[in-house]
């Protein structure tokens, strides 16, 4: 993680396999970013793979940020992390654009 300080944003960047075996580990990540008190920028460029439910954890996350008044969004993504977006139509949800 990146200090908060610039901008008021939290940067995370996850790497590799985001899957069963990495999943609480990354919402363990993400709910300390979120503890933070900013928003989160997540950077996805280095994952490899990710499973539905790291899906699942990712909008878990999202979903934390909102209730608390802040934004979780993915700014940065590999080409297999945005196939994935794309195919389940997340891709505007996760960046905002």
């Amino acid at each position: 993680m990146t200090d908060p300080s610039r901008h008021g944003v939290l940067r995370v960047v996850l790497a590799g396999d985001l899957d069963f075996a990495s999943n609480a580990e990354t919402a363990a990540k993400l709910a300390a970013a979120l503890e933070s008190g900013v928003d989160v920028e997540v950077d996805l460029s280095d994952v490899r793979f990710m499973d539905s439910d790291a899906i699942g954890v990712l909008l878990r996350a999202r979903r934390l940020a909102v209730d608390r008044g802040r934004r979780l969004q993915i700014t940065q993504m590999s080409e297999s992390v945005r196939y994935v977006f794309a195919l389940m139509g997340l891709t505007e949800l996760m960046t905002g654009r």
